[in-house]
């Protein structure tokens, strides 16, 4: 009785058992993978998944997004046997990423004594904040400057331009004028000048100008020109002065009424002949300013001449030619980043075009004057202002005229009627370099020329 009794226990037991296994067996269920996974921020992100032993159906329940910061929580959920059961993973999307910090002109440069560096600029790009550039911190070391940013996850990008304090260029001197020129014996040498520049300073009025020129007697004389910048760096050019008994021709050309398409072509004869000339430029014309910027890049004088051409609203008060005046002033500023002060009155100082106001003309030359104004007429005119000259009749009224032992200064015209002009230019210069004429810019040391004023 006892032993079938044991036996009988033994057998329920062993059938409990494997009722137990069946059934945990048929509830297996657990995340494949970490429970917890960190993820860099915009990058894909791949799911592990969960494992069950007979495949029950899974649910997901996510709202993950792999662009933007944060711990999200997926649910997982299954049914085993009419109940529920979940499980969990937890994703940290992070930014681990510095941004991109980027220096605009070199890392390394070669800084002027005392001079502060002029920022070039820096960029700063950040995978997730994006356009950090106006974060971006700057502070001084000892051998340049440290440019720093911070993202929102406190990324740290640093980068350092490098300075080298020093000066090692010379001044750059240029002659106004040739480097070889002739003096009539017994009469005044004028001096043309020289500009210069330097790297780090201001060396304009810095310019030593040395001589033995005795224009009494025949030979060829040094000038020396030498300009020295606060660093110590010095650099000279010379010019040769021939004292002659043949008489120098010193000519100015002068072209009114510009720019159009014909000061291009002007531009080109000068280039081939390697002189320089002054443009009187008239009303704003956006379409020609890379023509007007051209001329003063390649070293000719621009100058002011007439936002207005017409007398009866220039010359009816001082209020409208200045304001006139000042338009064109503005306009040539704002083209070539020059203010000019060097001009010429519509029909010159001389003009009786402007007598329905009385007195007109003699109030204004000298009112320009006051303000700062170099006005310039001229003594020769080639007669291209009538459109009956004909290019022979120019060339003629030019070199006919041009005297030697006085400043000639030229007047003609670049205005787009003006071909009868052009077509002259080259036999003009041609004369004038057979006669080893100096051909030269107006600049604010140039003589001026002015006419008798008539109202």
């Amino acid at each position: 009785m006892n032993k079938n009794f044991t036996l009988l226990i033994k057998s329920l037991l062993i059938l409990s058992i494997a009722l137990i296994s069946v059934s945990c067996t048929e509830n297996v269920f657990y995340l494949l993978g970490e429970e917890e996974i960190t993820l860099e921020v915009h990058s894909s992100y791949t799911e592990p998944g969960v494992y069950t032993k007979k495949e029950a159906p899974v649910s997901i329940n996510s709202t993950l997004d792999v662009d933007k910061l944060g711990d999200y929580t997926i649910t997982y959920t299954a049914t085993f046997n009419k109940k529920e059961k979940s499980l969990t993973r937890v994703v940290h999307v992070v930014d681990t990423t510095a941004p991109q910090l980027t220096l605009i002109g070199s890392e390394q440069s070669i800084l002027c004594p005392n001079h502060d560096y002029q920022e070039e600029g820096f960029t700063a790009l950040d995978n997730y904040d994006g356009d950090l550039s106006p974060l971006v911190q700057i502070t001084q070391v000892s051998n340049g400057l440290k440019y720093s940013v911070l993202d929102s996850s406190s990324n740290l990008a640093e980068i350092t331009r490098l300075f080298t304090i020093e000066d090692t260029q010379s001044p750059v001197i240029k002659l106004i004028g040739y480097d070889h020129i002739l003096l009539h014996q017994n009469a005044d040498y004028y001096e043309f000048g020289a500009s210069a520049t330097d790297n780090c300073d201001d060396v304009s009025e810095n310019i030593v100008v040395t001589h033995n020129i005795n224009s009494a007697v025949l030979g060829t004389y040094t000038v020396t020109y030498t300009a020295k910048d606060q660093s110590g760096n010095t650099s000279s050019v010379t010019r040769e002065v021939e004292v002659t008994d043949n008489i120098q021709t010193v000519v100015y050309l002068t072209f009114d009424d510009g720019p159009s398409y014909r000061t291009l072509e002007v531009l080109d004869i000068l280039k081939e002949y390697g002189v320089k000339a002054t443009f009187f430029v008239g009303k704003k014309s956006a379409e020609y300013e890379p023509i007007m910027l051209r001329a003063y890049q390649e070293g000719h004088t621009v100058a002011l001449h007439a936002y207005s051409h017409t007398a009866s609203t220039i010359y009816v008060s001082p209020e409208a030619f200045f304001a006139n005046l000042y338009l064109v002033q503005d306009w040539v500023e704002s083209v070539t980043g020059v203010k000019s002060y060097i001009y010429r009155f519509p029909g010159g100082s001389s003009n009786m075009s402007s007598s329905f106001n009385p007195g007109i003309m003699t109030t204004l030359t000298q009112m320009v004057v006051d303000e700062g104004f170099h006005y310039f007429d001229w003594n020769i005119s080639s007669g291209d202002g009538n459109s009956k000259t004909t290019t022979a009749q120019m060339i003629y009224n030019v070199t006919i005229n041009c005297r030697p032992g006085r400043n000639n200064v030229v007047l003609m015209h670049d205005s787009a009627s003006h071909d009868e002009s052009v077509a002259a230019l080259r036999p003009i210069l041609d004369y004038l370099k057979s006669i080893d004429a100096v051909i030269l810019p107006i600049t604010m040391e140039t003589p001026q020329i002015h006419h008798h004023i008539n109202n």
